[in-house]
């Protein structure tokens, strides 16, 4: 029996995956010297930005994702 619904356990493990990345990629941002260029991409295009920037966006990601975990309760 095929079903095109995932499991709820494969969503959750997803789900943690992507916060897992967000957090470890924030870590990676925030670790940077501030005068530091860095890269950050928007869509499919990778943009110039700086360390403030990119730590703001990254954090905005994470909360995004977040929520929807804690719901679910991971």
């Amino acid at each position: 029996m095929s079903s095109s619904v995932a499991d709820p356990s494969s969503q959750q493990q997803q789900q943690a995956s992507k916060v897992h990345q967000l957090e470890v990629a924030l870590a990676e941002i925030t670790s940077l010297p501030p005068k530091r260029a860095v890269y950050e991409k928007r869509g499919t295009i990778f943009f110039r930005s700086t360390v403030a920037a990119a730590t703001k966006s990254q954090q905005k990601e994470l909360e995004k994702e977040k929520p929807r975990g804690k719901k679910r309760g991971l």
